[in-house]
């Protein structure tokens, strides 16, 4: 039982450490994009879509974090 609750722990900060990392690059990224002159135009979609799905997956991941440690209070 011990090693269920240490599981869903260490899995529960394993996807809160990947959504920071996620949303820190999504935040340089969006840095970079308004930088004058670092991109051209259709670049500028592309980095605008990636940025779009980093914050989607760092919301996922954020999400996912939650709901394993919701499991983890409800194992203890």
């Amino acid at each position: 039982m011990k090693l269920d609750i240490d599981k869903y722990q260490s899995l529960a900060n394993d996807f809160t450490n990947f959504s920071r990392v996620l949303l820190t690059l999504a935040a340089f990224l969006s840095v970079g994009f308004y930088l004058p002159d670092t991109f051209s135009a259709s670049q500028s979609q592309v980095i605008l879509i990636i940025v779009s799905f980093l914050l989607i997956g760092s919301i996922c991941f954020h999400a996912a974090s939650k709901k394993a440690e919701k499991h983890d209070g409800e194992q203890q």
